[in-house]
C-alpha cells in the first residue's frame, strides 16, 4: 500500500488521518450526527453503536481520498478495532447497521475493480492522534494533536441520503 488509514471513533466523534512517505499530510474529525443516529435507529453518544462508528471513519476516508488520489489506489487501513477490521476483512458484520456501512465500502471496491483495502491492528496508546480527533466532540474534548500542524484538514461530505449509495436494507 502507498498510504496509510488510521482511524479511530468514539460515541461523540470520528476521527482519520491519511499518512503518505511516512507523514500525516490528511486528517478529519467529525462528531457523530443526528443524521448518523437516524440513519442506524442509534442514540447519539450511546456506545452500543461504536462498531459502527468504528468503520463509518474508514468509509469516510475512502470516499474523501481515493477520488483525489487515484495513484493511492491501495491503502493499508489501520485501527485499534477488531471488530472494523475483522468486519471488512470479511465483507460482514454482527450486525444490520455494520453491514450497511461495509455494503458502501465494497461497492466502492466494486466500482474501483479491485480491492483497496489492506487491513492491520494496532494497539489502542499507539493510535493516539486518531483517538484525540475522534474525541474533539466530547464533553471534556481532546488535546488536539500537535502531529497534526502540517497537515491539512478535509471534511466529509454530508452523511445525508446522498451520501449513501445502497440501500438502507
Amino acid at each position: 500500500p502507498k498510504a496509510r488509514i488510521c482511524t479511530d471513533a468514539s460515541p461523540w466523534g470520528l476521527g482519520c488521518i491519511l499518512i503518505a512517505q511516512g507523514e500525516i499530510i490528511k486528517y478529519f474529525t467529525e462528531p457523530i450526527t443526528q443524521a448518523d443516529c437516524a440513519r442506524f435507529n442509534a442514540q447519539l453518544h450511546h456506545p452500543t453503536f461504536i462498531s459502527v462508528w468504528e468503520v463509518m471513519p474508514i468509509l469516510i476516508a475512502l470516499r474523501l481520498w481515493l477520488a483525489r488520489s487515484p495513484a493511492l489506489a491501495r491503502f493499508q487501513i489501520k485501527s485499534d478495532s477488531f471488530t472494523a477490521l475483522k468486519s471488512l476483512e470479511k465483507g460482514s458484520g454482527r450486525s444490520k447497521p455494520l453491514n450497511a456501512v461495509i455494503r458502501e465500502i465494497a461497492l466502492m471496491e466494486a466500482q474501483h475493480g479491485s480491492s483497496f483495502v489492506v487491513t492491520r491492528h494496532i494497539p489502542g496508546v499507539a493510535n493516539s492522534v486518531p483517538d484525540a480527533l475522534s474525541r474533539l466532540s466530547a464533553p471534556a474534548p481532546a488535546m488536539f494533536p500537535d502531529a497534526l500542524s502540517g497537515a491539512a484538514q478535509d471534511r466529509s461530505p454530508p452523511r445525508d441520503s446522498s451520501f449513501w449509495v445502497t440501500s438502507e436494507e
